[in-house]
């Protein structure tokens, strides 16, 4: 029996969507949702849908949150008797009033509410306890794997608080399940995985020779820019003529600017800030190598979109995408010479090359979003039957 519209609709909660996409979340949730679609009722809300506009202007950045500290159950109760979060910097007041805004619009019961990540954690125990519906919390990554070191109390307590009340959980990987259970202290029999995945398409094109290096996330810490720098200083020790796209933004966008200046690597790097997600195909298509040198990565879906395009993939070995693409090169954490040596055992054998990166195509293609759907209509089944209440 499938979840469909006579069974009540499953309603999903995320703060990025298909037309607000901003990283992994918004691909992922845009794709997933739509493709479960086709097995049940499906409702999204996110915040380019309020009436208000400009919600998305206020800055995604932690560091206003750092010295912001405000208790789970009290944000929760100010939020329910009507009151105006005032605190943590624009964008978590935003966050809050996205909060207040989903439980205003939500007038009838769901069969289940889905929420995607920690911006919409109280405003999903909300609905749970306003309608009586079991809720699932998809954790795409944690605070802590988010940016490490300057981790937010408040955030980090809002997943800790919203895990304790949420019937089931998801990770995007056994790497990132762990981390629930032992960070998040979820138990474990409530943790389900569900990969990230790619929409299939039929590439025609012939990716380029090239020898280029791709780095594609947010400018931060856990991200690894400036690893990724060095790891391709080393590179060009052997290879000259390489080059180096980096695509993203973030906090430490300035400073990496600076470093390749002063390095005097800007005709050999480029640095293409936010490239909007339709035309990131024309990147992929510039072939080379896919560089993906995180120290905490809980999936990592621009691995599998560069897969996608016959591109070999090298990850760091916390990197969630590897249990999807076994063929990828797994490197430790923080040793440039040791990735730099994977990365020109790759360029100098164009045979072997060719040959990984046709792997990781086939292994990106072996899994679809359609599948992730199947499996999680199951999940609702269950939970809704009292498998896991």
């Amino acid at each position: 029996m499938a979840f469909d519209k006579q069974h009540g609709f499953a309603l999903h909660l995320s703060w990025e969507s298909g037309v607000s996409i901003q990283g992994g979340l918004g691909v992922a949730v845009s794709q997933l949702t739509e493709a479960l679609e086709d097995l049940c009722e499906t409702r999204l809300l996110c915040p380019d849908q309020m009436p208000c506009k400009g919600i998305y202007e206020a800055p995604s950045s932690y560091e206003s949150l750092e010295a912001f500290h405000i208790d789970a159950e009290r944000l929760y109760s100010q939020l329910k008797q009507g009151e105006r979060i005032i605190g943590g910097g624009p964008y978590f007041e935003a966050v809050m009033r996205y909060t207040q805004w989903v439980v205003s619009v939500c007038q009838s019961r769901p069969r289940v509410v889905h929420a995607h990540d920690w911006h919409t954690f109280i405003a999903a125990v909300w609905l749970k306890q306003k309608w009586g519906c079991p809720l699932v919390l998809h954790y795409h990554s944690t605070q802590y794997e988010r940016v490490g070191q300057h981790v937010s109390d408040t955030v980090s307590g809002i997943e800790r608080w919203g895990a304790q009340r949420a019937d089931h959980v998801i990770a995007v990987s056994e790497l990132s399940r762990q981390h629930l259970i032992e960070t998040i202290g979820v138990e474990g029999e409530r943790v389900s995985i569900l990969h990230n995945t790619i929409p299939v398409v039929h590439r025609e094109e012939e990716v380029s020779a090239e020898r280029v290096l791709l780095y594609v996330g947010r400018l931060c810490s856990q991200k690894a820019p400036f690893m990724m720098l060095e790891i391709f200083r080393k590179v060009l020790v052997e290879f000259p003529d390489a080059r180096l796209i980096m695509v993203g933004t973030g906090v430490e966008a300035g400073v990496l600017r600076q470093v390749v200046d002063f390095c005097q690597l800007s005709e050999r790097v480029e640095l293409l800030g936010k490239v909007p997600y339709p035309t990131m195909s024309e990147i992929y298509k510039r072939g080379g190598i896919f560089c993906m040198p995180s120290m905490a990565e809980p999936f990592g879906i621009a691995a599998l979109e560069a897969a996608s395009y016959g591109m070999p993939v090298v990850l760091s070995e916390v990197c969630g995408a590897s249990e999807v693409l076994k063929s990828a090169k797994r490197v430790p954490v923080g040793d440039a010479r040791v990735w730099a040596d994977a990365v020109c055992s790759l360029l100098e054998n164009d045979a072997e090359l060719r040959a990984t990166g046709l792997r990781c195509q086939k292994e990106a293609a072996s899994h679809t979003w359609q599948d992730a759907a199947t499996k999680l209509d199951a999940l609702y089944r269950e939970i809704t039957c009292g498998r896991y209440l």
